[in-house]
């Protein structure tokens, strides 16, 4: 069995190395060994203790001490955090995942959750589900993607979004653009896409449209859309005061107080005061349903998993009982 622990590392730190070669932490020069963490909300804690302030992209390693190639050990009395006194082997990194931060930059997931159990989340504490409109799409499939909004209405000039680029309080943050599901024009293509990029953006929401399609592909940041069209802006309009605090995003409002949950499947956003209850939510919605899949592929029907003979009889004789509460009940979860 693998001894996993975690390293948190700057996504620029790790994009430059070669793939290949041994990692070699930036406190591995200046203190002897690379930190790393065990355990989840330990993770989390030390993340917050030592990077909330820091506007940069970070990625999470999790890494299997037994393959690392380096010695390590405990120098601490709890035995919380190992040090590695030496490189790390790249066949020891089992994941790499961004975690979620706030606007605030505080961090509250390790992980992005799909948006599917995100939605459910919400569901289950009974908190609005705010989502993008069915035909917002993404470009190019990918890994979901959270975090923090960066609401910018667009008046028909590209300036609004440097301006959103610009003033945003850290990286890592999502563009949601209100281009008012306009699908006449595109109102963001390769230059604003590779600024987005370079500023350290995790990716862009649009409610309208975009061109340049086949170099929005080259530059590889996440991107959902309406649709492509080559036509840009024919004329400005006037630009709203809080074009930076809030955007459309179909019929909901998107502020700079939510965070955005992406994938596949579309966009999905969450106030960021309940975010972290809402993703831990998601998070455990999410390795159930994984668990009931596993199942399935070992042959034990859904039906035998959830209980379902069982719940047929008990609501044979109390009809007042729902599905989703017998779910509940049984520590089962499908799309609830």
């Amino acid at each position: 069995m693998a001894r996993l622990t975690f390293h948190l590392v700057p996504a620029t730190t790790w994009a430059s190395r070669a793939p290949d070669a041994p990692y070699e932490a930036a406190s591995l020069a200046e203190e002897g060994f690379a930190h790393c963490t065990d355990g989840d909300a330990a993770m989390l804690a030390t993340a917050n203790r030592h990077y909330r302030s820091d506007p940069r992209t970070f990625l999470l390693l999790t890494l299997d001490l037994d393959r690392v190639g380096s010695p390590w050990r405990f120098d601490d009395p709890g035995r919380i955090y190992p040090h590695i006194y030496g490189p790390i082997d790249p066949a020891s990194v089992e994941r790499v995942t961004r975690p979620v931060r706030l606007p605030d930059g505080s961090f509250v997931a390790l992980e992005t959750p799909a948006a599917a159990p995100v939605c459910d989340a919400l569901v289950r504490r009974a908190s609005p589900v705010r989502h993008a409109p069915l035909g917002v799409r993404r470009l190019a499939s990918g890994e979901p993607l959270g975090g923090p909004a960066l609401p910018a209405a667009h008046a028909g000039s590209v300036d609004v979004f440097l301006e959103a680029i610009d003033a945003a309080p850290r990286t890592g943050g999502i563009l949601v653009i209100d281009d008012e599901g306009r699908t006449d024009e595109a109102c963001i293509g390769d230059l604003v896409v590779g600024e987005a990029m370079a500023a350290g953006l995790a990716g862009i929401v649009v409610w309208g449209a975009h061109r340049d399609a086949a170099e929005l592909a080259r530059i590889g940041l996440p991107v959902w859309s309406l649709g492509a069209v080559p036509a840009g802006p024919r004329v400005a309009r006037e630009a709203s005061a809080d074009r930076l605090r809030r955007a459309r995003l179909g019929e909901f409002i998107v502020t700079d107080e939510d965070i955005v949950i992406a994938d596949d499947d579309g966009v999905v956003v969450v106030a960021a005061a309940e975010a972290e209850a809402v993703l831990a939510e998601a998070q455990a919605i999410q390795r159930t349903e994984q668990r009931q899949a596993d199942a399935l592929g070992e042959g034990r029907g859904l039906r035998d998993q959830l209980r379902f003979t069982e719940y047929l009889e008990r609501r044979a004789a109390d009809p007042t009982l729902d599905f989703r509460k017998f779910l509940g009940e049984v520590g089962g979860a499908i799309e609830t």
